[in-house]
């Protein structure tokens, strides 16, 4: 399943280390920079639908906007690190937002670096501006454009996804998206299918649900409430499709979570 990815607002010049082993993560896309370096083990990373296997000592470099996702093959440990786009801000981003990254092979400075922030170890800004930059110089070295087509292709799914984050609690459906963003609905419905492998009213429906598990979590409101609120037309259809994604009731969540 694909998402927009809701990271909390990253402050001027941020930056955001993380280890994970075992690491899934389904389609997603949201506005920063992305390291990805793995410490041990192997991982398929999806870049554009493009498959990249990367194995100990291999990185890669993720632009914003672009739609990426984890699977680990068998076991892994991986360093991921996001930050803002102005740690690169003398970079001409819209030079190389067509590009994919090709595999790279860490640096003994890169190295360095990942290994200060992997162990808590204080890394200065200058410090981590140095390291994001010999990266993106590394990116620069190795990366290709993608074709028209997955260029033309890659924007439409953005688009779709950009429309239903912002309008998912409103009534909207096939029709309403593609006559709003000025596609045919058949080709839309298409693109996105052989893209994301799934529909764009499943899309729609998990936004909606994430965003009521949310408010159920966060606030006193009843489940008619939320239900309408997330963007369902009726009880019964909130319910249904809960069920199916949660694996249990709205009520039975909602239970769970004042007594976990």
């Amino acid at each position: 399943m694909f998402y927009y990815q809701h990271i909390e607002k990253i402050k001027d010049y941020d930056f955001r280390p993380r280890v994970y082993e075992n690491f899934e993560c389904t389609a997603h896309i949201h506005i920063y920079y992305e390291i990805i370096y793995v410490i041990d083990g192997v991982i398929d990373v999806f870049i554009n639908m493009e498959k990249k296997e990367l194995k100990k000592d291999e990185m890669l470099l993720i632009l914003p906007h672009q739609i990426h996702a984890y699977h680990t093959i068998d076991n892994s440990k991986i360093f991921i690190c996001v930050f803002s786009d102005d740690v690169l801000s003398e970079i001409n981003y819209t030079r190389y937002k067509n590009h994919i990254c090709r595999k790279l092979k860490a640096d003994s400075f890169t190295k360095e670096i990942i290994s200060k922030l992997e162990n808590g170890i204080y890394c200065s800004d200058y410090k981590f501006l140095s390291f994001a930059y010999n990266v993106f110089d590394m990116f620069c070295e190795s990366a290709y454009e993608m074709s028209f087509e997955s260029i033309k292709e890659n924007m439409i799914i953005f688009k779709i996804f950009e429309y239903i984050n912002e309008h998912f609690k409103e009534n909207i459906n096939n029709k309403i998206l593609a006559r709003s963003l000025g596609y045919d609905k058949h080709y839309i419905s298409t693109v996105f299918h052989n893209f994301i492998k799934t529909n764009i009213r499943e899309v729609i429906n998990t936004y909606r649900i994430n965003y009521a598990k949310m408010l159920i979590k966060t606030t006193d409101k009843n489940i008619s409430e939320i239900a309408f609120e997330s963007g369902f037309q009726t009880i019964r259809c909130f319910n249904s499709v809960f069920l199916r994604m949660v694996k249990s009731t709205p009520k039975e969540y909602k239970k769970n979570i004042n007594t976990g």
